[in-house]
């Protein structure tokens, strides 16, 4: 069974993704009379809002967590090296 017959979809095709091939959206009624150049940016927009360029370049979230637990700790013992060294060679 078909439902929707009055909708009006876009077609999104042509993506750079390795995951998806088109994407379909359904256009509001009250927004279907505008212009089709003004829908086709639109639609491109809202996609590229909901897919980031390639997710694999962003770090995530756990492992900037680690980076930067991992840089204080770092500073911490450098500063304690400093503070021995200061300590047993002038005072």
């Amino acid at each position: 069974m078909i439902k929707g017959v009055n909708r009006r979809i876009v077609e999104i095709t042509g993506m750079d993704n390795d995951y998806f091939e088109k994407a379909v959206l359904y256009i509001r009624t009250d927004k279907s009379f505008s212009l089709p150049a003004r829908i086709d940016l639109e639609a491109r927009a809202a996609v590229g809002q909901m897919m980031p360029d390639d997710p694999r370049s962003y770090p995530k979230k756990r492992h900037i967590i680690a980076d930067v637990t991992l840089r204080l700790l770092s500073v911490s013992l450098i500063l304690c090296s400093i503070a021995l060294t200061l300590y047993l060679f002038i005072g």
